[in-house]
């Protein structure tokens, strides 16, 4: 399947790369050695953490406590998560990428990594539209509806597992976001990618292999989910 570079409108809300790990440096040695590295880049910075009382409990253990920003880029980090993100118009994931690759290459240039845990890729899109799941996606939802009910807002949740990769998928109708104070209702679809096995311990090519695939294996799995005349509708670029 061919797959496009590009569709208009862009229906891109959240674009997320997050490298799970262990620094061996303390939370309040974090800031002080990362940002004289990274200010340049980004000259916005704020401080987004929890309570370590809180952040111990479930996944919120992986929130970041300092965030980095430009007007394209956001970097935040801890001393057990990475997460970049872009912020502004999609640059298109070569770009994107040669970012998070660049500031891979700063961070990992002081040796403070101990173990890397986790590498995800997490993108959300939604479409302005009130067509329904099964309008739009080469989905079949064969459920008999009790007499005189119509069903609305379908939620489907599903996993998919190949190999070490495994693939997290949310369709939410009629769906509510909010953008760059803009709001958003229609058909969303969350594709979590990530890998936690065979994971390499450094900040190399053979890391930057498996984001690029987590990328791909996401965009496959978005294209496939989507009618062909509805993705022709979009003016896809090849």
């Amino acid at each position: 399947m061919k797959l496009p570079r590009k569709i208009s409108p862009d229906p891109l809300l959240s674009t997320v790369v997050e490298l799970r790990l262990t620094f061996n440096l303390k939370r309040e040695e974090i800031l002080n050695y990362f940002y004289p590295l990274l200010k340049d880049k980004y000259p916005k910075f704020e401080f987004i953490g929890l309570p370590t009382e809180l952040k111990d409990k479930g996944n919120i253990q992986y929130k970041p406590d300092f965030q980095f920003k430009n007007e394209q880029f956001a970097l935040s980090l801890s001393n057990d998560v990475l997460v970049f993100e872009n912020i502004g118009e999609y640059p298109l994931w070569e770009n994107y990428f040669k970012s998070i690759k660049d500031d891979l290459a700063i961070i990992g240039k002081g040796d403070f990594v101990v173990s890397i845990k986790r590498i995800g890729l997490r993108y959300i899109s939604i479409f302005q539209n009130k067509l329904s799941l099964t309008d739009l996606c080469n989905i079949n939802l064969d459920i008999k509806e009790p007499e005189n009910y119509i069903q609305k807002d379908r939620v489907l949740h599903s996993t998919f597992t190949k190999n070490n990769v495994k693939l997290f998928l949310r369709i939410y109708e009629n769906a509510s976001a909010q953008k760059l104070n803009k709001s958003f209702n229609g058909l969303l679809i969350d594709i979590d990618a990530s890998q936690a096995d065979n994971i390499p311990q450094n900040f190399d090519e053979s890391l930057f292999t498996i984001i690029d695939k987590l990328h791909k294996e996401e965009k496959i799995l978005f294209y496939r989910l989507l009618k062909e005349d509805f993705i022709n509708s979009l003016k896809p670029e090849y």
